[in-house]
């Protein structure tokens, strides 16, 4: 069930409606890849990362979650969004694309992990290396994030990035491969899918 909030109370209401329904993990989408007729790109080749909820907001639906016993995850590229989720201390922040050493310290002083996801990035670098002339794409900002991380020591939890028919469930072990060239040994890129994720999924 998807909802959209208006407001810190509305969002609060909104957890414990889904409470209500049985849910045991609530997500967010703190960015959205349209800002006026901007979609995904700046011109500049920078990701467009217009915050779709405000920090009072996503404060509330953390804070509200975890009195109600539920985890939090966070659909987040950077900027504002990317910042209240990690200053909010979500459970799960997805995709971090533009974790900086400002990330990094919060995420390290709140002990969260990091659930990056490789396999719609993979599939969505072509396009994103056509529209931005071949200067950015989000596979190569994920590299530079989970190297970040794994350098810090911050947890990194294996995200299936399973999307569409063409990304489907059950075919992501070709993502151990980039974790391991990206500062992770092979033991540690395999753990991403056993110990540090039974964790954000409370086993």
């Amino acid at each position: 069930e998807s909802k959209n909030i208006n407001g810190p109370w509305l969002a609060r209401a909104a957890v414990r409606e889904a409470k209500l329904h049985g849910v045991d993990y609530i997500k967010i989408y703190t960015t959205q890849d349209f800002a006026g007729t901007e979609h995904m790109w700046k011109p500049d080749a920078t990701l467009v990362n217009s915050p779709s909820l405000t920090p009072e907001e996503v404060d509330a639906i953390v804070n509200g979650s975890h009195r109600l016993g539920l985890k939090v995850a966070c659909h987040t590229y950077g900027g504002e969004g990317m910042r209240s989720c990690l200053n909010a201390g979500v459970d799960a922040p997805n995709h971090l694309l533009e974790l900086d050493d400002a990330g990094v310290k919060v995420m390290l002083d709140k002990k969260l992990p990091f659930v990056p996801t490789v396999d719609d990035l993979v599939a969505l670098e072509q396009a994103d290396l056509r529209e931005t002339g071949g200067r950015n794409s989000r596979l190569k900002l994920l590299e530079q994030a989970v190297r970040r991380a794994v350098a810090a020591g911050i947890p990194i939890v294996f995200g299936s990035g399973a999307t569409s028919v063409a990304i489907p469930h059950g075919k992501q072990a070709g993502q151990f491969k980039y974790y391991a060239k990206w500062g992770m040994s092979p033991a540690q890129a395999l753990q991403t899918a056993f110990l540090t994720a039974a964790g954000v999924l409370n086993y």
